[in-house]
């Protein structure tokens, strides 16, 4: 068979090859964008938490660092997402080439198996073709000598022609046996044929799995691609929420001028009070500087927002263009401030009730006092009545001194609250950069943690590909040791084949040898026709036999030219799997290289992680510092708490002595009280509505404090890194010294005028009900600090309720100003009526309330030491706690070290084995290349081989027709002289031209057994040379 048949194989697995190259080279792309994306996740996430901090942080001041932070973030996510979706768009356009690759590929494996379905007839054809031939030359033999008409011979001539027929008899029964051995040979092609459909059905089923395989493939390379948009659009949607805080940071700016109007609008305020209270300038002037003081922070810190506003405008330039698309978002905004609008107007109203529920409260107060002085006149006549009127009249009068004095203290807190607004304002700006160093430790942290993790998944993962290589390359050396030896055993059954010709040649000679003496022997007795007739019959079936071998030898030929066909497979699929190999170490390198990468940067984020470790180490130097200035501070404070108990004893004693004159003067005044028992009922009734307004008030007063205790939480948790205790020591000592001022202000004004006292009680008051809500917020600290982490988000929402709720207490504490001042002129009426009584309560209530100014005092310096106490703690456990991290990252940093070494010696030993697998390849492609030319010099000389057995075997198919026909007419004569020996008589003349005509017939005979020497000489110079390019295939 030519060689050509076996060319559409080599294409298809060239293509296979190519195809499976193609896959590892996807699938690899495919882990590396995997990597990516969860880089990208991590970075996403990372953003969450610096979008959060910036929420929360956006309330008091926002810093130009910040914003710049996430426009350079933004920028990056935007260039991260540019660049998948470039390697997107090549993945594609790879997907697309690959399936075209792939559709073409079924189609030329169709086109294989035809020209194998084509081969594999022409085999049968052959098949059929042999089969014929043997058959007629089996006819041939049995029909020779039917109708054949001879002159007559001599006996001596007829004897001479049996023994020659007899002779080629013989040659032609070995002929007949190399026809049966070639009919056997016959049957083994077809197992092999069969064998050969099988082997080409299961490669088209392993290239259908292929063709699955890549399907999947693209289906995975689809869901890659859905997930890639989801985290553009993820992206997308971050972009839109810093666009959004962007927004809000204008909001609050304008809140904050909103803000400073407001303190404009206070300080008028409390300036028209100056005007009508000549008496308080000293406290008014201190309460002007700390408010000018807030006013320069307040125009510092606007002067600094509109520094930010310019530069954040020159940097939001760039993001105009995406502000188009958040127009709707924007619509949504509207809505919501439309909302907060309402709820504003629903609040306005309800403060516009209340006033309109005060100002009754004032008339009927009025009606009251009418009635009061009608009832003056009939004291006299209601005695009894009287007392109980005056025991509610005291019960009414202590709740309306109660009522002043909240209202007082709420105005007081309210501008106190200012004040610490104002400080705490300031101590917010720390707050930002202490989040982002935070962030910032917990980013190099993770994206530390990711890379080390990332590391050793490739690591791994590059191990098994290099052990899975290395079992592959086994089993290929196994294979190729498989095929070797069947390559040995064929050329051993090759040798045993030259062997064996070489016994039949040698045979043969002997044959002819045999047949020159049988021939001799013959002409000695030519009488025996029998035995001249059996020695015919021999010379057929040697004839047979030849031709039988001859058959063999054919059947070997193409047996052989079908195994070499199989071994040229065997070596193109060896050659695509080189080429795989060689593809895979080239991908290794590429991980290497990527894995030094990785391993520098690794190196460089450790030195960080050691400059920010002697950060934290200063900072804990700097805490501990704090902790001891803190507790010399608690001590002083322990030191003014005793002195105030001593004065609080003292106070206590003059309390009793005024309560017994107390007693006195009511014993005397309890016929007076009588007569007001009856107003104090119809006052309950106004009682009962002052409640429900106090109630109001009181909820609204209990939701601001609620929000600002969460401020104050908020702001005091962060606040720990900054001078925190230095200012409070002098905020302590500024009230302490207010408190001094207005308590011997206090004494100078009661003895003057009793009209300012209400005023200085109110005062005073404010200062104590500041000092317990501060007392209540230090309380509440300890809770809002567990509850930090979820306030950081709402931190923003309590922030502009608070400042809503600010607004409207601002304007409740007018309103509640003018109604005290209303309540103040109608209660000095009352006290003219009793004006003695009013002195003795007036130094009742200035013993009370120095006592209880003592005891407020006491509890101030108690709840400063107790916060103090527990700064201290906090700063104690953070300073365990920075201590801890500090430890933690040691530790991180030798295990990173020691990963690091680990890694790179792994590095190192799979740089080696690569170098070595390297080497092998390459001695295999040269092996492989070395075979490829010995099986193809093989291939060419067997086809060389194969022309000339088939013209050999046509010469010895005539040759056999030629002895056939001699045969006959060697019969013909033995008849012939069979019938001239009975006859007794011969003619002389006929017996010479038997003699001559046998001469020629002996010439011819001879001729052809030369030529049959000449041809077993063809036959063992190509035994030989197949011999001798075997060896070399064999080596």
């Amino acid at each position: 068979m030519p060689l050509a048949d076996s060319s559409p194989a080599a294409p298809m697995a060239t293509d296979i090859s190519r195809k499976d190259r193609e896959i590892a080279r996807l699938s690899h792309e495919v882990t590396t964008l995997t990597l990516t994306v969860m880089h990208l996740q991590s970075d996403i996430d990372v953003r969450d938490a610096q979008i959060r901090t910036l929420k929360s942080s956006s309330g008091g001041s926002s810093t130009d660092d910040e914003v710049k932070e996430l426009m350079e973030l933004l920028g990056g996510l935007q260039q991260e997402t540019q660049l998948l979706r470039q390697q997107l768009a090549q993945k594609d356009a790879l997907v697309d080439a690959l399936s075209a690759k792939v559709e073409g590929r079924v189609i030329d494996f169709v086109a294989v198996v035809k020209e194998k379905d084509l081969e594999i007839a022409e085999l049968h054809a052959d098949l059929s073709r042999l089969r014929a031939d043997h058959i007629r030359t089996k006819r041939t033999q049995d029909g020779t000598g039917s109708g054949a008409k001879t002159p007559t011979t001599p006996v001596s001539i007829k004897r001479s022609s049996l023994r020659e027929s007899f002779g080629n008899t013989l040659e032609f029964n070995k002929l007949n046996d190399d026809l049966a051995s070639r009919d056997e040979e016959i049957a083994q092609l077809t197992t092999s044929v069969a064998r050969y459909r099988r082997e080409l059905e299961e490669i088209q089923a392993a290239d259908d799995s292929k063709a699955r395989e890549l399907l999947e493939k693209d289906r995975e390379i689809e869901a890659f691609k859905q997930s890639i948009e989801i985290m553009a659009n993820d992206l997308d949607r971050k972009s839109t929420e810093i666009a959004k805080l962007t927004e809000q940071c204008k909001t609050l700016e304008a809140e904050l001028v909103k803000l400073s109007e407001a303190t404009q609008n206070n300080l008028r305020s409390s300036r028209t009070l100056e005007g009508k209270v000549e008496e308080l300038e000293e406290l008014n002037m201190n309460l002007d500087l700390q408010l000018s003081q807030a006013k320069d922070d307040y125009a510092s810190m606007n002067s600094s927002i509109t520094a930010e506003l310019t530069q954040r405008c020159s940097e939001l330039e760039l993001l105009r263009k995406e502000v188009d698309s958040l127009k709707e978002i924007n619509k949504t905004q509207a809505s919501e401030v439309d909302t907060l609008l309402s709820d504003t107007s629903v609040l306005r109203k309800n403060n516009e009730q209340l006033q309109l529920k005060l100002r009754d409260s004032l008339t009927r107060l009025d009606s009251q006092q009418d009635h009061i002085a009608a009832i003056s006149a009939e004291k006299q006549a209601s005695d009894e009545e009287m007392a109980l009127v005056k025991a509610q009249l005291n019960s009414l009068q202590a709740q309306e001194i109660d009522n002043r004095n909240e209202i007082t203290s709420l105005s007081s807190s309210l501008n106190k609250k200012d004040e610490q607004i104002a400080v705490l304002q300031k101590q917010v700006e720390v707050i930002p950069s202490l989040l982002a160093e935070k962030e910032g430790l917990a980013l190099d942290l993770r994206k530390s943690t990711d890379s080390l993790k990332a590391a050793t998944d490739t690591i791994d993962r590059l191990t098994e590909e290099l052990v899975d290589k290395k079992n592959k390359i086994c089993a290929y050396k196994h294979d190729n040791e498989s095929m070797f030896e069947d390559l040995r055993m064929r050329n051993n059954s090759m040798a045993q084949l030259q062997n064996d010709l070489k016994r039949l040649s040698e045979s043969a000679s002997q044959r002819e040898a045999d047949l020159a003496e049988q021939a001799q022997k013959l002409k000695a007795a030519l009488s025996d026709g029998e035995h001249l007739t059996c020695i015919n019959i021999g010379l057929t079936e040697d004839l047979q036999a030849k031709t039988e071998q001859v058959e063999k030898l054919e059947n070997n030929l193409t047996a052989e030219k079908a195994i070499t066909l199989e071994k040229s497979q065997e070596l193109e699929r060896v050659s695509a799997l080189l080429d795989q190999r060689e593809h895979d170490l080239e991908v290794a390198a590429e991980t290497i290289s990527t894995m030094k990468s990785t391993t520098d940067s690794l190196e460089k984020k450790a030195n960080g992680h050691e400059t920010r470790v002697l950060e934290l180490t200063v900072e804990n130097d700097r805490l501990m510092r704090e902790l001891t200035e803190c507790r010399g501070t608690l001590e002083q404070a322990e030191q003014q708490i005793r002195e105030l108990e001593i004065a609080q004893a003292a106070k206590h004693e003059k309390i009793d002595t005024l309560e017994k004159e107390l007693q006195r003067s009511t014993e005397l005044y309890s016929s007076k009280d009588a007569e007001l028992l009856h107003a104090s009922q119809r006052l309950s009734s106004l009682e009962e509505e002052n409640k429900a307004l106090e109630a109001t008030a009181k909820d609204s007063l209990n939701q601001v404090a609620a929000k600002t205790e969460q401020l104050d939480a908020l702001q005091r948790s962060v606040a720990e890194y900054d001078r925190s205790a230095r200012e409070r020591d002098l905020e302590l000592e500024a009230l302490k010294n207010e408190a001094e001022v207005s308590s011997t202000r206090l004494a100078s004004l009661l003895a003057q005028e009793n009209s300012n006292n209400d005023l200085i009680e109110g005062l005073k008051r404010q200062v104590n009900e500041f000092s317990n809500k501060l007392l209540e917020a230090k309380q509440a600290q300890q809770e809002s600090s567990r509850r930090c982490a979820e306030l950081e988000t709402d931190y923003y929402t309590l922030q502009c309720s608070l400042e809503e709720k600010q607004a409207s207490l601002q304007l409740e504490t007018e309103k509640c100003t003018n109604m005290a001042h209303k309540l103040s002129e109608a209660t000095y009426l009352a006290e003219k009526y009793e004006g003695e009584k009013a002195q003795l309560i007036s130094q009742l209530q200035q013993t009370r309330e120095d006592l209880k100014e003592a005891e407020k005092e006491a509890e101030l310096v108690r709840t400063n030491l107790k916060e103090k106490i527990t700064e201290c703690d906090g700063l104690a456990v953070k300073l365990s706690l920075l201590e801890d991290e500090h430890e933690v990252l040691k530790v991180n940093y030798a295990r990173d070290k020691g990963e690091l070494k680990e890694k790179e010696r792994q590095m190192e030993d799979l740089e080696n084995e690569l170098l070595v697998a390297e080497d092998n390849v390459r001695e295999l492609t040269n092996e492989m290349d070395e075979m490829r030319r010995q099986l193809e010099s093989v291939l060419h000389e067997k086809q060389l081989q194969e022309v000339e057995v088939n013209r050999v075997t046509n010469t010895l198919n005539v040759t056999t027709d030629t002895m056939k026909k001699q045969s006959a007419e060697r019969t013909l004569l033995m008849e012939k002289l069979r019938l001239k020996e009975e006859e007794y008589r011969i003619p002389q003349e006929s017996l010479i031209k038997m003699a001559f005509y046998l001469r020629e017939k002996g010439d011819e005979v001879t001729k052809l057994n030369e030529l049959l020497a000449e041809k077993q000489k063809t036959i063992d110079d190509l035994l030989l040379r197949i011999e001798t390019t075997n060896d070399p295939a064999i080596a």
